[in-house]
């Protein structure tokens, strides 16, 4: 069976290796013949030759429709299902688009988890974005698998959810070493210092652990994480030594931050739902810039942005974006998020109103605060 499981062809996504699929060649696909086995409660523990069945007989059962729930399940192939199986008594478009993705999930994860063959091949995978390459503008990125422009998702008019919801069960299904632990718990990102990972921080001040490393490439968002992310961690993986500090419980806790940089406890081993802070762009003056030397690959930045009639002047380290030729008195072009109120604000991270520790040079919020990321 393994000789023919392929999940898709191979391309650069983002400047990225990344996985395309359509049709039923690939096993990724919902049209993909694969046998398995759902409970669908009062109705019964019924065989499916495909995800595709599957999800169209779970719409049946949302509405109540037994009869079109039989006749999906008597449909012959995967093809069948979606050309007929879509007319449902009762059907409500929009409690539908609240509950199908769940829906979704839950037959894909059933196809995995009871082949092991597929679930094999899935994680074979490793951590490439999977994409369904179709038309389609929800659970395909909206641009069919030949189409030049889906090397940028940038270029995608649809949202990839299948191919997220297939990510999304290959972390589910991926075995955890031992020194992992389930966490599923809110984090913000709150610094973003490093070009190959972020640090967050956990919403709720005595969740441990705490602050948490997250390598973008764990993550298969539409961008690299930025401070205000938000999103969940499901499990991490313990530095040495960090966990018993951890459970300690000490407040006072000036170990946590050396040299304005966040000092992680864990990395995160696998991450989902997450939601993208919003930017606005600006102007700003630059009132003064120091470059490390050779040996000291940083910068420095001070400047002076207006936002809503309210001026700024803040300072900010290790810049993201190339201002190599910016000069003082120049006008540059910046991006900012808007924190909440109460936040804290450092030049080198932001910080929850409840975080147990503070910077050393604290700013705190009366209303909004802006943290810009210069961009070249």
């Amino acid at each position: 069976m393994e000789n023919y499981l392929i999940p898709g062809i191979p391309f650069l996504l983002d400047g990225q290796m990344a996985i395309k699929f359509f049709t039923l060649r690939y096993f990724t696909s919902n049209h993909f013949a694969t046998a398995f086995e759902m409970d669908f409660d009062d109705w019964g523990r019924r065989n499916m030759h495909s995800s595709e069945q599957g999800y169209f007989a779970l719409r049946a059962v949302e509405f109540g429709d037994r009869q079109q729930f039989e006749y999906v399940l008597n449909l012959a192939s995967a093809r069948d299902v979606k050309n007929r199986g879509k007319h449902v008594r009762g059907y409500n478009y929009g409690h539908w688009q609240t509950v199908k993705r769940e829906h979704m999930l839950r037959v894909v994860y059933e196809k995995f988890r009871q082949n092991q063959p597929l679930c094999e091949a899935l994680l074979r995978t490793g951590f490439v974005r999977l994409v369904e390459a179709s038309t389609d503008r929800y659970w395909a990125a909206g641009l069919r698998i030949t189409d030049e422009a889906i090397h940028s998702s940038n270029n995608w008019p649809g949202r990839n959810q299948l191919g997220r919801v297939m990510m999304r069960v290959r972390d589910q299904l991926r075995p955890l070493p031992q020194h992992v632990h389930q966490i599923n718990k809110h984090y913000v990102v709150c610094q973003a210092a490093a070009p190959d990972y972020v640090v967050a921080l956990a919403a709720e001040p005595h969740v441990q652990p705490y602050a948490v490393r997250i390598n973008n490439e764990t993550v298969n968002a539409a961008r690299q994480l930025q401070i205000g992310d938000t999103l969940v961690i499901e499990s991490v993986e313990w530095r040495e030594g960090f966990e018993q500090l951890g459970a300690e419980g000490v407040d006072d806790r000036p170990c946590w931050v050396h040299q304005a940089r966040f000092n992680w406890q864990a990395t995160a081993s696998a991450v989902y739902s997450v939601c993208m802070h919003q930017w606005v762009p600006a102007r700003a003056k630059i009132l003064r810039c120091v470059r490390g030397g050779p040996r000291h690959n940083r910068t420095i930045c001070s400047i002076r942005i207006q936002l809503d009639g309210v001026e700024f002047v803040l300072t900010q380290r290790n810049i993201n974006g190339n201002i190599n030729l910016a000069q003082q008195g120049q006008w540059i072009d910046v991006s900012a998020i808007v924190v909440a109120e109460h936040w804290h604000a450092d030049w080198g991270f932001i910080l929850p109103p409840d975080a147990v520790f503070r910077g050393r040079h604290q700013i705190v919020s009366d209303g909004r605060v802006r943290i810009p990321v210069f961009v070249g």
